[in-house]
């Protein structure tokens, strides 16, 4: 930890620079609520700011290693300008930025979604994580600031309140130097979606919250996928005993074998992989969501706060797969209909044995209800026929027999349009 002075436009600021594993921030803050409470007597506010973090190894009391991050802070005071609010949290990726917006009906200005942690007030070119978005409604501005510059936009503090501040953190250094418990375990991207796809296979994708009377509603669903997936790694560890209660460890494991749930299968594997190459070649501009997604699937390690968003890859990814194969199905099938050739003369008569008989399309006019009957026979050829009558059993026609109208191709197929046709079944 350290601790000095700046001068800045006539002000002296204290600000302390100190180390804090990530499991004991949410005790640091308690800390801090005396100093919270001397600010909002004299009016005054104080943020921290996230310059950097670093990794180090502990090992618990069970003789177990552990990965711990370690964040590194920064406090210190400013004064107020008025007119500005907090919009958005933007979360710094290589990949690009991950945007937590707190005013959703803001339209956040594309240029935030790919820019580098420069604070737009200060511009100084620090390591951070977080940077902040502030709106100005008057001006209908938008600004990217740091931790600390954001405190030029809420009530600052004094020379005295943030000494004061410097001073709790110093003491509190020996007590918050080492992690305590509840600290965040990092997973491995791949082997996440390795799990959840394998989830998605046996189970389908099912949301967060269940969906009631047509809308969603805020009950929450314990077998969402992302539920799952976790619940199924987590199992699967040598420490599954941490997570789970024994009943509870055991009726996972039983569901486990019951379905065969292999993380490990060539589907799971290929299938994730492909899914992760797939979202990293997509275009994301106007699309949030996919924009994020991809973020997050092009990194090695993801916190659990973007499992949610991670696990939906294989809802995603599997609504892509359908269009495919309805694709390639569409394809085929207009590959096969290439084989058609004009059959009869026009003006002549035409008996046909049927293949297939399907009406493909009916609309209403003047005249009443028009619809359009495809047939083909055993070599392929596609005859048309428009008629006002409609065709019960049309999957049971057997033949059809009428006058050669024309010869006329759609989609560079051909087809010969018949007309005043009698079928048999």
């Amino acid at each position: 930890m350290s601790i000095h002075s700046i001068l800045q436009k006539g002000q002296v600021t204290h600000m302390a620079t100190f180390y804090i594993p990530e499991s004991n921030v949410s005790r640091l803050e308690k800390k801090l609520a005396t100093i919270q409470k001397k600010c909002n007597k004299n009016q005054f506010n104080f943020v921290c700011e996230k310059t950097g973090e670093e990794i180090k190894d502990w090992t618990d009391e069970d003789g177990i290693p552990h990965s711990i991050k370690y964040f590194i802070y920064e406090v210190e005071g400013t004064v107020k300008h008025e007119g500005w609010e907090f919009a958005a949290t933007i979360d710094h990726h290589e990949a690009g930025n991950v945007i937590r917006a707190f005013k959703k009906d803001l339209v956040i200005p594309e240029k935030y979604k790919t820019c580098g942690p420069t604070c737009e007030h200060c511009n100084k070119i620090r390591s951070r994580k977080d940077t902040y978005l502030i709106y100005n409604e008057e001006n209908n501005e938008f600004k990217q600031v740091g931790r600390n510059c954001m405190q030029e936009y809420t009530n600052g503090l004094d020379a005295e309140s943030v000494a004061f501040l410097v001073s709790i953190y110093e003491e509190m250094e020996n007590g918050f130097g080492g992690p305590g418990s509840g600290y965040t375990s990092y997973i491995e991207v791949p082997v996440l979606l390795r799990y959840a796809f394998e989830t998605y296979r046996h189970f389908g994708y099912v949301k967060k919250y269940k969906f009631n009377e047509g809308s969603w509603s805020d009950e929450f669903n314990p077998d969402n996928t992302a539920t799952r997936t976790v619940n199924f790694m987590h199992a699967s560890s040598i420490f599954a005993n941490r997570y789970f209660g024994s009943k509870e460890l055991e009726a996972i494991r039983e569901l486990i074998a019951e379905v065969g749930y292999d993380p490990d299968s060539d589907y799971a594997k290929e299938t994730s992989e492909a899914a992760i190459a797939w979202i990293k070649e997509q275009n994301t501009i106007g699309n949030d969501y996919l924009r994020n997604l991809q973020i997050l699937c092009s990194e090695e390690y993801t916190e659990y706060r973007n499992i949610g968003i991670i696990v939906s890859l294989t809802a995603t990814y599997g609504r892509y797969l359908e269009k495919e194969v309805q694709r390639e199905s569409k394809e085929k099938a207009h590959k096969q209909e290439l084989v058609s050739e004009y059959q009869g003369e026009v003006g002549s008569k035409l008996s046909v044995d049927v293949n297939t008989c399907t009406c493909i399309s009916s609309w209403e006019n003047m005249y009443g209800v028009t619809n359009l009957y495809k047939f083909t026979d055993a070599d392929g050829n596609i005859y048309i026929w428009y008629a006002s009558k409609y065709i019960n059993d049309a999957d049971k026609v057997t033949s059809v027999s009428g006058t050669v109208k024309d010869h006329s191709e759609f989609n560079n197929v051909k087809q010969t349009v018949l007309t005043r046709c009698k079928v048999a079944y």
